[in-house]
């Protein structure tokens, strides 16, 4: 438990950041030599990129299975009902943007794997472009971690980017980017319903505790994109694989399960993507960072915990489900909760939503 005064601190600092809590304006930095440095980097991981794409252009298994199976069935009939209701492929169920977004592509520039995996580059840059707006070791350490699952060609850096674009539009106050980055990631993956619930209903009850309002803006702009999820979703009729199996409550009730995924849930943050949290750590300790809690954080963490009952409920076995899925769930978050800890300029004077 933190000392009363560190909570008082930190309940103070998430009403400041109910509604779009940091203004564009930084401190001057230390080495204006330095100013070239995220450029630099930019460059130089989208150089590492294309060199460690191009030497897996099908990218990693579930990338051929799942989305570039589809987009290329997309791309060569041009029958949206055929390729996600008529052909035998597995979790249609899934949300249709990136492949999508493939098929387009594969069609204007032709049918090429260079074509699929510079789709995946532009969300990579634009994950870095994100990055490069707060620490310059932020940038370096964590958009590493983001070229290192790129080339998989998986829809989870592209969910990543999607949470990371609405976590650095909060902080810029940019009410309208967040629900347009939020509602991407539902039309990514399933997850994204999970975090666009997660990080909107923070925000609005963080609102609503200080002024007594909602973050209207937001709200309206991710409803069409809610609307479009569930008219997926209706038009595909598949109950999802977690959530709509028999056994539920016999699940929920297995007290061994929480205990086994809490244990696998610890040591595999702690390994993740080649120990990167480490680095993390020491960054963060370097940069003599306080911790000032805000909507994007207390939603990362929460989000965490939504995906440690999507364990608990699971009909699959659970050591395969976690070793097959779990890294790329920290994914989605890492990116954003660094950015969420470590975003240092000050709220506006007078918020906005």
């Amino acid at each position: 438990m933190l000392p009363p005064q560190q909570q008082s601190e930190g309940l103070a600092g998430l009403s400041r950041g109910a509604v779009g809590v940091h203004a564009d304006v930084a401190s001057a930095p230390r080495f204006p030599q330095l100013r070239r440095l995220p450029a630099l980097i930019i460059v130089l991981y989208l150089l590492l990129y294309i060199g460690l794409a191009t030497s897996m252009p099908y990218g990693s298994y579930d990338a051929f299975v799942f989305w570039n199976q589809k987009a290329r069935w997309l791309a060569y009939t041009g029958d949206f009902a055929f390729t996600f209701k008529t052909l035998p492929l597995e979790h249609q169920e899934y949300p249709p943007l990136l492949p999508i977004v493939s098929a387009v592509a594969l069609r204007l520039f032709g049918d090429s794997t260079t074509v699929l995996i510079a789709v995946h580059g532009m969300f990579l840059m634009i994950g870095l472009l994100l990055l490069a707006q707060g620490r310059v070791w932020v940038l370096a350490v964590v958009g590493l971690i983001l070229l290192n699952y790129a080339a998989w060609q998986y829809a989870d850096v592209p969910l990543a980017v999607a949470l990371l674009g609405g976590t650095v539009a909060f902080f810029t106050r940019r009410a309208v980017w967040v629900g347009v980055a939020l509602g991407i990631g539902l039309l990514l993956k399933n997850e994204g319903l999970l975090i666009a619930l997660i990080f909107m209903s923070v925000w609005s009850v963080a609102l609503w505790l200080r002024e007594r309002r909602l973050p209207m803006r937001a709200l309206v702009t991710i409803l069409p994109f809610m609307v479009a999820f569930g008219t997926w979703k209706l038009w595909m009729g598949d109950a999802n694989d977690v959530v709509g199996a028999s056994g539920l409550w016999e699940r929920l009730t297995d007290w061994g399960r929480y205990q086994l995924i809490a244990g696998f849930m610890l040591t595999s943050t702690i390994s993740f993507s080649t120990s990167a949290l480490l680095f993390i750590g020491i960054g963060l300790w370097l940069d003599r960072i306080r911790l000032r809690w805000s909507v994007p954080l207390v939603a990362v963490m929460l989000i965490w915990g939504g995906y440690f009952m999507i364990y608990v409920i699971t009909p699959h076995d659970i050591v395969f489900h976690f070793i097959n899925s779990y890294e790329r769930l920290l994914l989605h978050l890492v990116p954003s909760w660094v950015v969420a800890l470590t975003w240092q300029r000050q709220p506006p004077a007078v918020p906005s939503a």
